[in-house]
């Protein structure tokens, strides 16, 4: 069974954990959506955290919103 989704609450993650984490809906890239970010995060801040669909650092442009729903995968 997949993890819930958890809202409600500031993102702290565990560090060497991954997380699905969404930012809701932004501008990202120039366009309006919903974007989401599967990361390992290598330590608590957004400059730490790995995006796992790429193996590089999360695009600092995506990691600049603030996480509105995450879960553990």
């Amino acid at each position: 069974m997949a993890n819930a989704w958890i809202t409600g609450r500031a993102f702290i993650p565990t560090v060497g954990s991954e997380y699905e984490v969404t930012f809701g809906k932004i501008i990202y890239n120039g366009q309006t959506g919903y974007w989401t970010a599967r990361i390992r995060a290598d330590g608590l801040q957004p400059s730490q955290w790995i995006d796992l669909d790429t193996g590089a650092q999360l695009d600092p442009a995506l990691a600049a919103y603030v996480v509105q729903a995450y879960r553990e995968i």
